[in-house]
C-alpha cells in the first residue's frame, strides 16, 4: 500500500512539474518576435554585441559596444581583433568606429524564421559589408567583411534605440 501511495505521489509531482515547464518553454520560443520584426522593418534599431569571434583565435566577451541603424545612417562602434594587410591611415581609431550615410540596405526572410540583412557601404574606407542573421527572438550574428583586413564576427542582440538623454 505504501509503494502505491509513493508511485501515485511521484506521478502527481511529475505531472505538476511538466505543467509548470510548458508555459516557460512557450514563452522562451518567441517572447518578442513581433517587436523584433517591427524593429527590423522600421530600420531603426541597435545591435549590441556580447561576444566577438576573430578569424584566428577564440571568442572574446565584450561590453559597451554597438552598431546603430537609423533609416539613412549607420553608426558603428565595434572593436576589431585581427590582421590588417595594410597599415591604417589613423592607427588611433579602429576600423569599425565610424558613421556612414551612403550604404545599400537589403533585408530578406531566411530559413527557420530568421531575417538576413546585408548592408554594403558605397564608399568603403576599409569595412566593406555587414551581414546580419537575426533570429525571431532578437539574437543576431554579424559578420563584417573588409577590403584589407580579416573578416570578423559578432554575436549579440537586436534592441530598440534608447531615447536620447536630456542635457542639463
Amino acid at each position: 500500500m505504501k509503494s502505491l501511495k509513493f508511485i501515485l505521489l511521484l506521478v502527481i509531482l511529475a505531472s505538476m512539474a511538466s505543467l509548470q515547464c510548458k508555459p516557460i518553454e512557450a514563452a522562451r520560443q518567441n517572447p518578442n518576435a513581433e517587436t523584433i520584426k517591427k524593429l527590423l522593418e522600421s530600420r531603426r534599431y541597435q545591435f549590441i554585441p556580447q561576444t566577438v569571434q576573430p578569424q584566428a583565435g577564440r571568442s572574446i566577451p565584450i561590453t559597451n559596444y554597438s552598431l546603430t541603424i537609423r533609416n539613412d545612417s549607420l553608426s558603428s562602434y565595434l572593436p576589431y581583433y585581427g590582421v590588417a594587410h595594410t597599415a591604417p591611415m589613423n592607427p588611433g581609431k579602429g576600423p569599425l568606429d565610424f558613421t556612414a550615410t551612403n550604404f545599400t540596405y537589403t533585408s530578406e526572410a531566411g530559413r527557420r524564421g530568421n531575417t538576413l540583412i546585408s548592408i554594403k557601404l558605397d564608399n568603403p574606407s576599409d569595412a566593406q559589408e555587414f551581414n546580419f542573421i537575426v533570429s525571431s527572438n532578437g539574437y543576431a550574428t554579424l559578420n563584417v567583411r573588409f577590403n584589407s583586413r580579416q573578416s570578423i564576427s559578432y554575436y549579440g542582440e537586436i534592441r530598440s534605440i534608447p531615447p536620447a538623454r536630456k542635457k542639463r
